[in-house]
């Protein structure tokens, strides 16, 4: 189904883009580059910390800072991923354990 047939207006256009290879596809969140979940690395956060969370009651935003961290969200999160501003948003419940598998694997998590 193409966006112009669904009735609520989605506009995913990857069916429009499979011929040809389509765009450059983001890691995280699969949308056309660049993305709303960003795409590069900030250099002047770059060997810090890969990830910083932000509490927001009953959700938690996840700032990717490193390509590290948006790869590892692009292997290990459930895709769709939903991302607020560039943040992947994560439910009150699983942020213990997304911290400590980014953890395990690696990353730094603030």
């Amino acid at each position: 189904m193409t966006y112009r047939d669904d009735p609520m207006g989605a506009q995913d256009l990857a069916p429009f883009h499979e011929e040809d290879g389509g765009p450059e596809r983001c890691p995280v969140c699969s949308k056309p580059e660049p993305c709303a979940c960003g795409g590069t690395e900030d250099p002047a956060i770059e060997g810090t910390v890969d990830v910083t969370v932000e509490g927001h009651g009953t959700v938690h935003l996840f700032h990717l800072r490193t390509d590290r961290a948006r790869m590892w969200v692009a292997e290990c999160v459930a895709q769709p991923a939903t991302f607020y501003g560039g943040a992947l948003v994560v439910e009150h419940r699983y942020v213990q354990h997304v911290v400590q598998g980014m953890s395990d694997d690696g990353l730094e998590v603030e």
